[in-house]
């Protein structure tokens, strides 16, 4: 399959008649690294050599370990058979060369400089396509992520945290196995092979198929004068998206608000004193997990706001689905701060 993407984007940026792109390696060591390939680009008067790092898809919740990758395997190109709009701006903007099979390329090096929106894409290939990303797949899924434990816990605890029924853990269970996100290594033992791969999976199928078809409103705040820290919370109640963010981090200032919560939303617009509005800074989001003071799960956070905030991976979620640079840049410190480490 990476044979045939490489040769495919080759074969696209071949179409160009100033340029000539020749694949020098396949499967190359560099560095005590095997990387998947080495390409030449060639025009009338120079060259440039990239490591190449090839990928089916490449969404945003991906891009934060690219950047590390391109940090240690200089000159670095990306390339994939299929990259979504706001991952292909996320990389121009972090100026990461990439080029896919439908003709997409940013190129930019000393002397070359190569920038193709052909608005065409091999979609498809986004497609996630097991059930166990669909919104009930995502709920168990989520659960495994935040406290991986659970993954050799009786399918009734399982289903119980993520509000699911037992038949839906088994499915996802299997499917799971199947596409070797994890193993099984003795008949009721399992270990992920692959969690990093299964995080940005679940991230752009989150925001894609189980966002929303949550319940969810908008509200307004009546006193403009808030500040958010100081905003008290009912019970079962969590901050989401950028205030989260602003309380964790003291990095990005919150200009709008996500609230998951398990309360009627009537009961939080009493608490905090909002009203129905739906241009409101303030988003209520039905919460689809079951809250335990799990200290495998509470460990990921070095502050005394766990309760007031969610996970890490679902603060993380929140942030990439905005294309607002300052909240993609909260996005990536949450990640190396408080994710990177649990993959």
């Amino acid at each position: 399959m990476e044979e045939l993407i490489l040769h495919n984007a080759v074969e696209q940026l071949n179409k160009l008649d100033t340029l000539n792109c020749t694949v020098l390696h396949t499967q190359i060591r560099v560095q005590r690294h095997i990387i998947d390939a080495q390409i030449q680009i060639k025009n009338n008067q120079q060259e440039w050599k990239y490591n190449v790092e090839i990928k089916t898809k490449i969404v945003p919740a991906q891009i934060e370990r690219i950047k590390d990758q391109m940090a240690r395997f200089q000159p670095y190109i990306l390339i994939a058979d299929y990259i979504t709009t706001q991952a292909k701006e996320i990389l121009r903007d972090n100026h990461i060369p990439y080029l896919d099979t439908a003709g997409n390329i940013f190129l930019q090096n000393e002397g070359l400089y190569v920038y193709i929106e052909t608005h065409t894409t091999n979609r498809q290939k986004l497609t996630i396509g097991t059930r166990a990303f669909n919104k009930a797949g995502l709920k168990v899924i989520y659960q495994f992520l935040v406290t991986p434990h659970l993954l050799n816990r009786p399918y009734r605890d399982i289903g119980d945290r993520a509000k699911v029924a037992i038949d839906t853990v088994t499915r996802v269970m299997g499917e799971l196995l199947r596409e070797k996100y994890i193993i099984q290594k003795e008949k009721k033992l399992y270990k992920f092979i692959d969690k990093t791969r299964l995080f940005e999976e679940w991230v752009t199928a989150f925001n894609r198929n189980l966002r929303p078809k949550l319940k969810q409103a908008k509200y307004r705040l009546i006193d403009k004068g808030f500040n958010w820290k100081r905003l008290t919370l009912p019970a079962n109640t969590q901050w989401g998206g950028a205030v989260a963010a602003e309380i964790v981090t003291d990095y990005l200032i919150a200009d709008k608000g996500i609230i998951y919560t398990a309360l009627p939303f009537q009961e939080v617009m009493q608490h905090l004193k909002i009203r129905p509005d739906d241009n409101g800074e303030i988003t209520i989001f039905e919460k689809f997990w079951e809250t335990y003071r799990d200290k495998k799960y509470w460990d990921l956070w070095e502050t005394d706001k766990t309760e007031e905030v969610i996970h890490p991976m679902l603060l993380y979620a929140d942030l990439i689905n905005e294309m607002d640079p300052r909240y993609l840049e909260t996005a990536d410190k949450i990640y190396k701060e408080h994710v990177k480490d649990q993959l």
